[in-house]
């Protein structure tokens, strides 16, 4: 039985530097056997994409009814906000969606701010969007040029050459929004202890004064007790006992 060269990689995946490879797979790199290990996939990737393709056309009249319906004609602020949103996942733009719903940005902004069911709505469109624009540098990002390899007059590979400075973009700007991620925790972080250091620092200010008006209370009653012994006449006063007298 012949090897195929997803065979041929799996092996040489699994046993490394102390594989066995038959011809012509023994004379190859391990980047050249990936190649053709690709060429081998693709009957079954291209079957998957023209099933997924078949899936979006057959789908296709009632996507494109929903985003070419017209705006509501009873404009309340539930249907206009459900319009909004469909016109939002279509086109990615907020002027562009408020612009065919008949509204300003100013209000979507106040939409978001006052509706919590429709900025949820609205934030998951935009971390879709996101990903997806995300998905689409990465395929940039991974874009070959593809040149052929011969064996003894035969193709028997096709290597193909990465656009390195296009991914070192797209992981960069990957960094950067961990780091802007990173950042926004560390400030909620820091937030979190500030206001724990500063209603710690209000209890304790809350128990200092209740502590002072008691003392202070307890300074007043006994000033006002003693004035009241020293107005009161002197049979009414009871006699001093010498100290530690019986």
């Amino acid at each position: 039985m012949t090897m195929t060269a997803r065979q041929a990689l799996d092996t040489l995946n699994f046993y490394g530097a102390d594989a066995r490879l038959p011809p012509p797979y023994d004379k190859l790199s391990h980047s050249e056997i990936t190649a053709l290990a690709r060429e081998e996939d693709l009957p079954a990737q291209e079957e998957r994409e023209r099933i997924a393709s078949e899936q979006r056309i057959a789908n296709a009249p009632n996507a494109l009814r929903r985003v070419l319906q017209e705006p509501p004609k009873r404009p309340t602020p539930k249907r206009l906000q459900t319009y909004f949103l469909r016109q939002f996942e279509r086109s990615g733009s907020v002027s562009d969606a408020a612009a065919r719903t008949g509204v300003t940005t100013r209000t979507v902004q106040r939409w978001r701010a006052t509706n919590p069911a429709f900025a949820e709505r609205y934030n998951t469109l935009l971390a879709h969007r996101a990903e997806v624009l995300e998905e689409l540098a990465l395929q940039r990002a991974a874009a070959s040029e593809k040149s052929a390899r011969f064996y003894r007059g035969k193709q028997v590979a096709t290597v193909e050459r990465h656009d390195n400075s296009m991914l070192m973009r797209v992981l960069n700007r990957f960094d950067r929004a961990r780091e802007r991620e990173q950042a926004k925790r560390d400030m909620d972080a820091e937030v979190e202890r500030r206001v724990a250091a500063e209603k710690a620092q209000l209890l304790r200010n809350e128990q200092a004064y209740r502590e002072s008006i008691e003392r202070t209370f307890g300074y007043r009653v006994e000033a006002e007790v003693r004035k009241r012994i020293s107005e009161m006449s002197p049979s009414m006063r009871l006699p001093e006992r010498p100290f530690g007298g019986g």
